[in-house]
């Protein structure tokens, strides 16, 4: 009897056992992998600037500091084109997220690049590339905000977005520095380069929404059609506020 009953606890023992680990899964289900829709067609064209070129950049660290930073809000190239425009799809298919890490560093008291863009789920690498302490502030509204400290040189570990959002980052111990971030759920987006123009491929073929986006010059959109293997081309234009 006394070895029958001991069969008996164990038995219940292990249907308990088993009924709580049933629990656990189905209350944290896998997520599903999203749909990737799949694309040849491509979107290229320059951010022009129907203006002179603002005379250059003023320096905005203080005089005598160990590093001249100069005014990065509005850059005006040589052919007339915007610097640090962000330009992407509104109304892109969803993308599979990730990607090869994006690297914000910190160098000569400022931000490099300025404007950054990159994918829900792709991590962003700060780097410290001073031997002077920095502050990062990552101003996020939808994600998770952060405030970390960098003394010396290195790397932070990487940062994952769950949500797509536009915010700043700056630097609390010098004021001067900030950066601008695009977050966004899908892969159609580029940023503007020395020549002002950009180019997003991969495009399944329809018609979207372009948007390009400038930190003090607002944004602008037009309406463009994309055929498979095809190029289709799309300048933007802004003026200087009145």
């Amino acid at each position: 009897m006394q070895h029958l009953n001991a069969k008996i606890s164990w038995l219940l023992t292990a249907l308990l056992l088993s009924a709580g680990c049933g629990k656990s899964d189905h209350s944290a289900p896998a997520s599903a992998p999203r749909p990737v829709a799949a694309g040849a067609g491509i979107i290229s064209g320059q951010v022009l600037f129907s203006a002179p070129p603002p005379p250059p950049g003023k320096i905005v660290s203080p005089p005598g500091y160990w590093a001249q930073v100069t005014d990065e809000t509005a850059v005006v190239n040589p052919n007339g084109t915007l610097k640090n425009v962000l330009v992407y799809l509104k109304d892109a298919p969803p993308g599979d997220g990730g990607g090869p890490a994006v690297l914000l560093d910190q160098q000569n008291a400022h931000f490099i690049p300025h404007v950054l863009a990159l994918q829900v789920g792709q991590p962003l690498v700060i780097r410290n590339s001073d031997s002077h302490i920095h502050s990062v502030h990552l101003k996020c509204a939808v994600n998770p905000e952060m405030n970390f400290s960098m003394m010396d040189k290195g790397e932070h570990d990487p940062i994952i977005f769950k949500a797509p959002e536009f915010f700043q980052i700056r630097c609390d111990v010098h004021p001067w520095m900030d950066a601008e971030v695009g977050v966004f759920d899908h892969p159609y987006f580029a940023v503007t380069g020395d020549d002002g123009s950009f180019t997003i491929n991969n495009i399944p073929p329809g018609t979207y929404t372009l948007a390009a986006r400038h930190e003090l010059y607002g944004e602008l959109t037009q309406s463009v059609t994309v055929a498979d293997k095809q190029t289709a081309t799309a300048n933007f234009q802004y003026a200087p506020p009145k």
